[in-house]
């Protein structure tokens, strides 16, 4: 998940802090800005603790000047001019352009393929640079016109004939896939695997998801007001909606969506934890989750059931506390079997 934070420097005529010169240090958030009351042309004492980033840890208003200006929260993202958002109750103020931000290319680029995202084989952290290097990935929706510049990619050292048609074949065939694993990818804040598969099975189109207000969102399992603000100012950024639009005409495409029914386990929220012989955990999440249950990570009063491998520790203790339904390996497989999850 992307939106990275914007993170005050301040500037300061060089000076001596333990041995080493200093003139730049962190003001961490912009409400650490206003809780110093530090401005422009101020005189301030810094300190700085063994490798620790130097911080401001004083300002002298007896000696500001008339001319000091204050810092206020800008409201486009200096790196590439999308809006800055801060959701009520968060510290960090973000860039919204998580698709487009030259400042997050590398993180978005290292997220839209990776495995539970586009799935696209082979376009690691080694290619990914060389690519950008050669400037020929400014956003992921360039991914889909690599095929374009093959003259040019074989030009990047250890990227043969063989390993550049291997990258082309595995982006093509990303282009099939879902539209929870299409969400995941965009990388919006707060929206791992789980919630963008809630969204999906809410919306179910992405022109659907596109126009959702905030209560609209906040109906949705496993969307809470932050998530919801997050959601609706990814889809507000200007720069995002260029990019999305550019994947969807490369040719990313999913399955219509199917009439949703009544799932068993709708609502409902399971924990696994310990070690499955039989199967991995991602795996027994995917079955749960298709029967319409929530799979968290911790055990609460409103778990319905902890599914317990071997070396569960400390969560089969709390549920065994709580009064919590616990499940062995055994017991889940023939649940699944019983709701054609699993082959019996």
């Amino acid at each position: 998940m992307l939106h990275f934070a914007l993170t005050p420097v301040a500037r300061l005529n060089p000076v001596a802090v333990g041995g080493v010169t200093v003139s730049n240090v962190t003001l961490h958030n912009i409400g650490e800005i206003h809780r110093l009351d530090v401005r422009i042309g101020d005189t301030v004492s810094v300190y700085r603790s063994g490798d620790v980033i130097p911080k401001v840890e004083k300002v002298w208003p007896e000696f500001r000047p008339n001319d000091t200006q204050e810092v206020h929260l800008p409201e486009q993202c200096p790196v590439c001019e999308s809006p800055v958002v801060m959701p009520e109750g968060e510290a960090l103020a973000r860039c919204s352009g998580g698709l487009y931000c030259a400042a997050q290319r590398i993180e978005a680029i290292r997220h839209f393929v990776s495995r539970k995202a586009m799935d696209i084989e082979g376009l690691g952290d080694r290619w990914v640079e060389s690519l950008l290097h050669l400037d020929l990935l400014q956003d992921v929706a360039d991914i889909y016109h690599l095929h374009e510049h093959r003259e040019k990619m074989l030009t990047i050292e250890k990227m043969g004939e063989k390993s550049v048609q291997n990258l082309f074949d595995a982006i093509e065939n990303s282009k099939k896939t879902t539209l929870a694993a299409f969400i995941y990818a965009l990388g919006i804040r707060g929206v791992g695997e789980t919630t963008a598969r809630m969204l999906a099975n809410t919306f179910q189109t992405l022109d659907a998801l596109r126009v959702a207000d905030i209560e609209a969102l906040k109906k949705t399992p496993d969307v809470g007001d932050i998530t919801a603000e997050w959601i609706v100012d990814f889809f507000q950024a200007p720069h995002n909606l260029e990019v999305l639009d550019r994947l969807l005409a490369a040719g990313i495409h999913w399955d219509a969506p199917v009439a949703p029914t009544r799932q068993p386990f709708n609502g409902e929220s399971w924990v696994i934890t310990g070690t499955l012989s039989q199967m991995g955990r991602d795996e027994a999440t995917q079955m749960l989750q298709a029967l319409g249950a929530r799979v968290s990570g911790s055990v609460s009063s409103k778990t319905k059931c902890l599914v317990a491998g071997e070396k569960a520790g400390s969560k089969l203790e709390k549920a065994e506390k709580l009064g919590i339904h616990v499940m062995n390996e055994s017991e889940f497989i023939q649940l699944m079997q019983d709701y054609g999850q699993l082959e019996a």
